[in-house]
């Protein structure tokens, strides 16, 4: 099951894209440093490019960090833990 929820592939994809975002994000503010916004020939402003790969950079990685946090839950209650469930409904 490549694709599903019993394997690793979004988070390792979310981590990937992650990466790419914040690799971009230097390239284009080393594009862009002490050059006048008017040289900017995009649609675009800086700002709003920066803003897009910054949040996209930010959204993945935490994808990728509420997953394994999620997973290191089960590793600590696991199977032979001496470890209980915390009694949520009692609190």
């Amino acid at each position: 099951m490549l694709y599903g929820t019993d394997s690793w592939f979004w988070e390792i994809v979310a981590a990937i894209v992650s990466c790419v975002a914040e690799l971009s994000l230097v390239f284009v503010l080393r594009h862009i440093d002490r050059k006048p916004q008017a040289s900017w020939t995009f649609n675009f402003t800086p700002n709003t490019v920066i803003s897009l790969l910054a949040t996209t950079a930010r959204s993945s990685c935490l994808l990728t960090i509420s997953a394994v946090i999620g997973q290191q839950k089960w590793v600590w209650y696991g199977i032979g833990s001496s470890r209980a469930y915390p009694d949520i409904q009692d609190s």
